[in-house]
This record gives C-alpha cells, sequence and structure tokens, in this order.
C-alpha cells in the first residue's frame, strides 16, 4: 500500500522506459512558498543522485495523476503524460485508457480461482477444474 504521506518520482531512461522508482519525502518538494512542486522534488533528486531534472517524472502510485503508476520497466509517454505498465503478452493491445487488453475479453465467471492467460492458444484458462479453458462465445468454462 502506498504511503500517503511521500511522493514517489520515477526515473527515465532511454526510449522513455522507467530505470528507478523512487520514494521521496514531501518536505523535499516544497518550493521557497513552501507549496508542493514537482519541479522541486525533481531538482532534490537531481542533486542527491546527480541526475538531470529532466529524467525524474513525479507519478501517483495508485494512478490518481498520470493514468497508472510507474514501474521499473514499463515506460512514460510524454505525449500523453502518462505511465504504461510493461506489455505482458505480444497478442494484448493498449487500451484508449492506457491499461493492456488481451484479445479475449476477461471472463465473466471469475470464482475463487486464479485465473491466467495462455499466449500460445490465445485463452483464458483455470487449473484444477475439469473444465479449464473459458469460450468467450458462450461464456461459460469448458
Amino acid at each position: 500500500m502506498p504511503d500517503i504521506n511521500k511522493k514517489y518520482f520515477a526515473q527515465i531512461g532511454v526510449d522513455d522506459i522507467v530505470i528507478s522508482c523512487h520514494v521521496v519525502n514531501p518536505s523535499d518538494c516544497l518550493d521557497s512558498e513552501g507549496v508542493h512542486s514537482e519541479v522541486a522534488g525533481k531538482e532534490f533528486l537531481q542533486s542527491t543522485h546527480n541526475i538531470p531534472v529532466e529524467k525524474w517524472i513525479e507519478y501517483s502510485p495508485t494512478g490518481a495523476f498520470r493514468t497508472n503508476g510507474a514501474c521499473i520497466g514499463g515506460t512514460y509517454d510524454s505525449a500523453n503524460d502518462v505511465f504504461i505498465s510493461i506489455k505482458p503478452y505480444g497478442s494484448w493491445i493498449l487500451s484508449a485508457g492506457y491499461q493492456w487488453e488481451a484479445p479475449i475479453a476477461y471472463p465473466t465467471d471469475t470464482g475463487d480461482f486464479p485465473i491466467g492467460w495462455d499466449e500460445d492458444n490465445q485463452k483464458w484458462f483455470r487449473e484444477g477444474f475439469d473444465t479449464n479453458d473459458w469460450d468467450s462465445n458462450t461464456l461459460a468454462w469448458v
């Protein structure tokens, strides 16, 4: 659970890949008037790590701003000012809300069991049941 009393910054590397995430005390993100400032946080991180301010982007771990929390290996899309998580599978597509989605909708019958994605066969599955595969046409496990 993120600490609401902290500020979060991602370090951006080559090709806008997130290479590290840092937690900063709010007091290190105050401007000269004592107001929270992303720029002040970036300047603090630059002075602490000797990494230019343009390589730091503040984020919310809950997605309250910049749509998603940052994650190492994910990307920062500067054109849309959003963080995007690592693409989980080659067939998945990025939604308009910047979330990765499978080419087949997630099962509606989720029960109390783990559900996984089978990339090779392009289907959802569950383990430990006689009916393991999700049929997106009948909306049932088969």
